[in-house]
């Protein structure tokens, strides 16, 4: 048997505020994670013409938040799997550098507004005794997200034009 929170309860309002708490908590954590795997994804990029630098990254202070939460049966009881939408709109931005191979070419580009949406699959595992008390996280998108974004590229606006944005 599995339970469904339609997003509007308070089931879904009390997870959201403990969501949002645990984000604030280890946001600079989460930066510096998140930082480091796009520097070693830029790294390891094989462009032929640039090479990419990431200047500065903030993944902002709005946390994410779920949205029809279903509670799915699991066989332990240590164990909560959770069936949600998952939505994070962040404030913050990225810079990244377009160094050009051949030359002293350098351009700036800029995310920012990011929005992500997708439907997810959640499981905690919970420590049967001590601390901490959450001892294991897993996160699945279980389909292609939405994602919405502003790219810019020095002053000029690239998010205007059609199919850049989605």
């Amino acid at each position: 048997m599995s339970y469904v929170f339609d997003g509007t309860s308070s089931e879904a309002d009390w997870l959201n505020s403990c969501l949002m708490k645990v984000f604030r908590a280890f946001q600079e954590d989460v930066d510096k994670m998140v930082k480091a795997q796009l520097d070693e994804t830029f790294k390891n990029l094989a462009l032929p013409v640039v090479t990419l630098q990431l200047s500065s990254f903030s993944i902002g202070h709005s946390a994410p938040w779920l949205m029809h939460l279903e509670l799915l049966p699991s066989r332990s009881d240590r164990d909560i799997q959770l069936r949600c939408r998952l939505r994070w709109v962040a404030d913050g931005n990225m810079i990244v550098k377009i160094l050009a191979k051949a030359g002293p070419v350098s351009l700036t580009a800029s995310v920012a507004n990011l929005e992500i949406e997708f439907p997810a699959w959640i499981q905690l595992r919970l420590q049967s005794e001590g601390e901490p008390l959450l001892t294991a996280f897993q996160l699945a998108a279980t389909d292609n997200p939405t994602i919405k974004f502003a790219l810019s590229l020095g002053d000029m606006d690239l998010s205007t034009i059609p199919g850049v944005e989605e």
